[in-house]
């Protein structure tokens, strides 16, 4: 828990100034979103074009890629096989941003969505399915708290 205290402070910081937050470490899709709730933030849910586009330019702005980049977000099958929804909310996908040939369900293990940064592959900002367990990437929270002006939508 010691280890843990400075990323708490750290988080409370960087929750006052955005919306979004990448942890500095890389963990599976279930200790990702463990680690998300423990920071009272929810794993990153994509509802829209919008926000897809603005969680892209957070990442931009942070520097925290290069030639590629790999994060998970917090959308799944692992509640029915085939059928994507997001851990933060249980909805399903109303939209996507599926890299070409994916969702593939290559084996059973492929549960979990990422999104991928690789231009050399021709992925730019688009959506995997992978390995919940196995891999381990950064990941993005997303802010519990509303602005005076969202809890108006």
């Amino acid at each position: 828990m010691k280890s843990l205290l400075p990323v708490l402070i750290f988080v409370g910081v960087v929750t006052a100034l955005s919306e979004y937050y990448i942890p500095p470490l890389k963990a599976n899709w279930f200790k990702a979103r463990e680690i998300c709730n423990s920071f009272d933030m929810t794993f990153m849910s994509i509802a829209t074009q919008n926000d897809h586009d603005r969680l892209v330019d957070f990442v931009k702005k942070t520097g925290k890629y290069s030639k590629k980049r790999r994060l998970w977000i917090g959308g799944s099958d692992l509640a029915e096989n085939g059928t994507f929804s997001w851990a933060s909310t249980g909805r399903m996908f109303t939209f996507n941003r599926w890299a070409s040939g994916h969702p593939n369900h290559a084996n059973e293990t492929e549960n979990c969505v990422e999104m991928i940064y690789w231009p050399s592959l021709r992925w730019e900002w688009t959506w995997k399915n992978s390995n919940c367990v196995e891999n381990k990437f950064y990941f993005v929270c997303k802010s519990n708290h509303l602005s005076c002006i969202d809890q108006f939508r």
